[in-house]
């Protein structure tokens, strides 16, 4: 079944307009309709907003009350009973109607409560008969966990370089001298490229944080990038010395790192490129500018690897991709611009 962020967008595109335009209509923020949309908040909490969205997406009466169920409200029309009796209609203002339809609920209503109770009265008499199996069960239970955790502290508190690798792959934080608490990210191995990208401050900032990543191992994979692992990093790093010792602490070869807000994000990088800053908006275009980051992302690692080739092929799918919208980020765009020709140069020069 779809979900009411799915349905609304689909209406969205069908209509054509934009965010802004149907939130004026709905009387919300452009970003609450964008959170709608994305699925960040489940659904409206007003009725009232649902009908005032179906009525701007000129939607039909069987999909504004699909829109509604979806939503979990009732629907405006209610179609006859199999019976023959005819349920609740809201617009053909009968009130005797309404009142039939109150009173069927109202008694289905109080059968299930009467079921519900028979229910609740059998389970306690099982419960009763067999508290002392349970009893002695749960004791059981609660002794083979304490032997067990005994014996795994037992085997592996002699070796404190393993029990921090374990902690690490486990999630838990160390932190260095300096107080920074750093996630527990595993250290790349031998031959392991790592890419760090670190959560941002905000909940929907963490929303596009787990999208870049999704972005970057999809990107991976599509190019064939060998011996690459991406990892999310700590909760919030917003200081390029953060970023650095970050990337020294776990063998990073590349962090993207930031802040945001509720309308936008700011992307950095270790190393950095030649734009310090790249401010990426939540709008309309937000999926398209999160693969165009993530291949300049693994562009500009290739270019600090010395993999021009790769860093080229994976730069003009960035530029390609932006350049085909014509409400593309220029900042993200000529960023890649940038560093293509960093790379272009660097190839002319060792051919």
């Amino acid at each position: 079944m779809e979900t009411f962020a799915e349905l609304l967008s689909f209406h969205i595109k069908r209509v054509g307009i934009t965010d802004t335009e149907l939130a004026r209509t709905v009387g919300v923020s452009r970003q609450t309709i964008f959170r709608w949309r994305e699925g960040l908040t489940e659904r409206p909490n007003s009725r009232e907003d649902v009908l005032a969205i179906a009525e701007k997406l000129r939607l039909s009466s069987e999909e504004r009350d699909t829109l509604l169920l979806i939503a979990g409200f009732r629907p405006e029309d209610i179609a006859p009973l199999d019976n023959g009796d005819v349920g609740m209609q809201s617009t053909n203002g009968e009130g005797s109607d309404v009142l039939n339809g109150d009173r069927e609920e109202t008694e289905i209503e109080r059968s299930k409560e009467e079921v519900v109770a028979e229910g609740k009265t059998s389970i306690s008499s099982g419960l009763k008969h067999n508290r002392t199996r349970w009893l002695v069960v749960a004791v059981a239970s609660v002794l083979l966990v304490a032997v067990l955790v005994t014996w795994l502290v037992a085997g592996k508190g002699s070796d404190s370089d393993k029990n921090n690798t374990a902690n690490a792959g486990n999630g838990s934080n160390v932190s260095d001298q300096s107080g920074f608490e750093i996630a527990a990210i595993i250290p790349a191995t031998p031959g392991e490229v790592l890419v760090v990208v670190t959560q941002f401050a905000d909940t929907e900032s963490q929303q596009f944080t787990k999208k870049l990543v999704d972005a970057l191992q999809r990107e991976v994979s599509g190019n064939r990038i060998p011996d690459v692992r991406v990892a999310i990093g700590p909760d919030v790093v917003e200081e390029s010395d953060q970023a650095l010792q970050l990337s020294q602490e776990t063998g990073a070869t590349l962090v993207v790192y930031g802040e945001g807000d509720a309308d936008q994000i700011i992307v950095q990088f270790i190393p950095p490129t030649a734009s310090t800053e790249l401010a990426i908006d939540f709008d309309d275009n937000l999926t398209l500018k999160i693969r165009s980051l993530a291949l300049l992302a693994l562009g500009h690692m290739s270019i600090e690897q010395s993999i021009i080739d790769q860093s080229i092929v994976l730069l003009v799918q960035a530029r390609n991709a932006l350049e085909g919208n014509a409400e593309a980020d220029d900042q993200l765009l000529i960023t890649i611009n940038e560093l293509l020709l960093k790379a272009y140069e660097i190839d002319h020069q060792t051919e």
